[in-house]
């Protein structure tokens, strides 16, 4: 009995990470467009926070969670791509995939090459 109650734990933990990632992600990336840049160039992004979550997220709750960080950059170019004179829609499904890999290489080569630690 006891070991079904942890499965469940487990499973409700993971998804609210996921979730929280999902929503991160995308809310940083909003947030992000909504910078303007001096030169007057229409919405370009000088601060781009969402990589950091995404790689946050993948070294604190695993590479599994790596599906959050695909579906938040998934669901943020889908929400940009319905703005007028935005690129097509399934520019945001190769968005997403850069996303994700970027996100586990960039979590392999801190923790398998230069042994990072999570640990403050």
């Amino acid at each position: 009995m006891h070991d079904v109650n942890s499965r469940k734990d487990t499973r409700l933990t993971l998804a609210l990470h996921a979730v929280v990632i999902i929503m991160l992600y995308a809310l940083a990336g909003w947030l992000c467009r909504q910078i303007p840049l001096i030169s007057g160039q229409a919405n370009p992004a000088v601060l781009w926070l969402p990589p950091g979550i995404a790689v946050a997220g993948v070294l604190l709750f695993g590479y599994l969670n790596a599906i959050a960080v695909f579906v938040g950059a998934l669901l943020f170019a889908i929400v940009i791509s319905l703005a007028p004179g935005a690129s097509l829609p399934g520019h945001g499904l190769g968005i997403a995939i850069g996303d994700v890999l970027g996100a586990l290489a960039c979590a392999f080569v801190l923790r398998r090459l230069l042994k990072f630690e999570n640990r403050l």
